[in-house]
């Protein structure tokens, strides 16, 4: 953690200033999550961190968790939501997994 925290600070995520959304989807019926459309920067984020981990991650998936259920449940269908997001800060959050639910602790935050 403390080696992603110090990539992080040499990487330029600042030209990040917005994202847009396209619909919402999920994750093996359990991670419900709001798709974000390709973007350069958010690629070019992507590789970078990439770069410096040393590993080639060619399975990213922009997006934004918004909640996970504890029992599968596929959605029937995506719901389309269109929307454009501005940027106040990026966060990168340690979760760990508890039968009582998930813990989010964030290691370090960006202000953009």
């Amino acid at each position: 953690i403390e080696r992603l925290k110090k990539i992080l600070s040499t990487i330029n995520i600042k030209t990040i200033k917005e994202i847009t959304s396209d619909e919402i989807n999920n994750f093996h019926g359990k991670i419900v999550f709001l798709n974000i459309k390709e973007q350069r920067e958010i690629k070019s984020l992507n590789e970078q961190i990439n770069k410096n981990l040393n590993t080639i991650e060619n399975k990213f998936h922009a997006h934004i968790t918004l909640f996970r259920l504890k029992q599968t449940h596929p959605l029937k269908k995506k719901f389309n939501n269109n929307m454009t997001l501005k940027i106040k800060s990026v966060c990168l959050y340690n979760s760990k997994i508890f039968p009582t639910g998930p813990k989010y602790e964030i290691i370090k935050e960006i202000e953009i």
